[in-house]
């Protein structure tokens, strides 16, 4: 779990910070060396472990799994899915992001990604775990 200092930021200082980070995400991280190299340098193992988690949490939910489904696959509470749900339906942005996703996700080199990370969660195929479950595909 990340660590954060018990010497609070005050609060305009720390809207300063997270502008100031946002700017430089968008701005500078134009190419995926650049960016692999940001989350390594910048964040810990688990920091963009648990990223990836809530990120990949929205993207199967809008999939169609079921909580108890996302939950069991990315080992994460049903808190963490359900929080997941929320920002799927409240939050536009949110939204966004994982609906180009998903568009990302008709592009070869996304589901070769996408199919390695699976195959290690589980040791079914996408065909079989759609098939199983009674989904004919992984974009809804």
């Amino acid at each position: 779990m990340p660590r954060a200092s018990k010497n609070k930021v005050k609060k305009d200082i720390r809207k300063e910070i997270e502008e100031a980070l946002i700017w430089f995400i968008s701005k500078e991280l134009k190419n995926a060396k650049t960016g692999s190299y940001f989350l390594e340098e910048f964040l810990t193992k688990e920091e963009r472990l648990m990223l990836g988690k809530r990120l990949f949490a929205g993207y199967l939910v809008k999939s169609g799994l079921n909580n108890r489904e996302v939950s069991s696959i990315l080992k994460v509470s049903t808190n963490t899915v359900l929080k997941a749900n929320y920002r799927l339906q409240k939050q536009a942005v949110y939204r966004e992001i994982i609906e180009k996703l998903i568009k990302k996700e008709k592009s070869a080199e996304f589901n070769k990604k996408l199919d390695r990370i699976l195959r290690r969660i589980l040791p079914l195929s996408r065909k079989d775990l759609y098939k199983n479950s009674g989904r004919s595909s992984f974009s809804s």
